[in-house]
């Protein structure tokens, strides 16, 4: 089974949740905020997909 941060770490490069995060607070807001595509390695190859369902399960069933 996978953890809670082998999860995160699937998931976008500039979201502040992964603990890998290559970018700032400031601005992943600004990149969240505009909506824009991303390609960083996780989101090309659609792993952040995969980890937002993952996360949202895990809190159904965690009742985090």
């Amino acid at each position: 089974m996978m953890t809670l941060d082998e999860i995160k770490k699937n998931l976008c490069y500039n979201d502040l949740r992964n603990p890998d995060v290559t970018v700032d607070e400031e601005t992943a807001k600004e990149i969240a905020e505009n909506n824009a595509d991303c390609y960083c390695d996780n989101c090309f190859r659609g792993k952040t997909a995969l980890a937002e369902e993952l996360l949202k399960y895990y809190y159904m069933v965690n009742d985090k």
